[in-house]
């Protein structure tokens, strides 16, 4: 063979290994991601969003446990509402009080609002529909048994906030005393109305 020849058979075996190890990581890449999916909802806007589940747990005053198709269950917490749990216990215990009264064994249908489905501990961050146009989430505010959370801005928050202005509005008193006055500094203060 000429030197030529034997250049380019060598360039060409050179070419072919980089080829097949390229390949090769490009499939091992994929099969760790999929491997690492395993157990996880495949896609959590196809499994959860506009379906309806019943209601298997209400957790506390801000989350609830739905059970997952194909078996195991999946805690849902409640998007765009703040349950006071980490200022009053007494607050959220009334807060889970009405949720349980509310929807426990029965069916609601979940609505996915943000691009960001889960939070930081997995769950799921939804807006809960016991029946039509009937958002959950915002019944929490409007019965003063928790606040709107004003961190992650969407459509359906502004619903939740006009809930939160129209209980104040109507001068409710909120469940728990501390849960109101430790929300002076996240809530503006209503003003009075005029007389």
């Amino acid at each position: 063979m000429t030197a030529v020849a034997e250049q380019y058979l060598r360039r060409r075996r050179q070419f072919r290994t980089v080829l097949v190890s390229a390949s090769c990581l490009l499939v091992l890449s994929i099969v760790v991601s999929q491997v690492r999916a395993i157990g996880r909802p495949r896609d959590d806007w196809f499994t959860f969003n506009h379906r309806q589940f019943l209601v298997a747990a209400v957790l506390s005053g801000g989350r609830i446990e739905v059970p997952t198709p194909g078996g195991g269950s999946t805690t849902v917490r409640l998007a765009g509402v703040d349950v006071a749990q980490e200022i009053d216990e007494r607050g959220d215990d009334i807060a889970k009080d009405y949720l349980t009264r509310r929807i426990l064994g029965g069916t609601v249908t979940i609505l996915l609002d943000t691009p960001q489905t889960r939070d930081e501990s997995g769950q799921l961050l939804a807006y809960v529909f016991p029946s039509e146009g009937d958002n959950l989430n915002a019944d929490l505010v409007a019965e003063e048994l928790a606040r709107a959370d004003r961190r992650n801005p969407s459509p359906l928050a502004l619903q939740i906030e006009s809930a939160e202005t129209g209980a104040r509005r109507k001068g409710r008193t909120s469940s728990s005393s501390s849960l109101k006055s430790s929300q002076a500094g996240t809530i503006r203060a209503s003003k009075p109305t005029p007389k």
